[in-house]
């Protein structure tokens, strides 16, 4: 499962390569929201160093997204699906005209600007030994 913090730079790593059958593919993403069912697009560069191993996608979540770039708006917190396809286009944001679907799976969309709280038991312990 990906996990994706409003407002900020998100790391994303998946394993893509090993189903791509192009051999320098562009990455378009899907992401649908399981309410809604509202459907976002955008593409994302490979950062990876070692993408016969895995593939690192930087995805920064914004008001305003330049959606070739690695950027998307999901002003919606909740659960999304996502799917990845393979394409030669670096501008087609349309999954009917790429290539091909590598991966499915599921998106959390979580707050990234309220941290989130933790509370600890600050009541004393006293341990109680019986038996001796």
């Amino acid at each position: 499962m990906i996990t994706i913090a409003q407002g900020t730079l998100n790391k994303i790593i998946l394993t893509l390569t090993e189903k791509a059958t192009l051999s320098n593919p562009v990455f378009l993403f899907q992401f649908t929201n399981d309410q809604t069912r509202q459907a976002y697009f955008f593409i994302a560069a490979d950062q990876s160093q070692f993408t016969y191993r895995y593939n690192e996608f930087q995805v920064t979540e914004k008001s305003s997204p330049n959606l070739l770039n690695g950027e998307v708006s999901l002003s919606t917190l909740g659960d999304y699906h996502y799917a990845v396809f393979e394409q030669n286009s670096s501008a087609n944001l349309d999954p009917i005209l790429a290539h091909s679907l590598l991966k499915t799976g599921k998106l959390t969309v979580l707050n990234g600007s309220s941290p989130t709280e933790i509370k600890y038991d600050s009541e004393p312990k006293t341990n109680i030994i019986y038996g001796e």
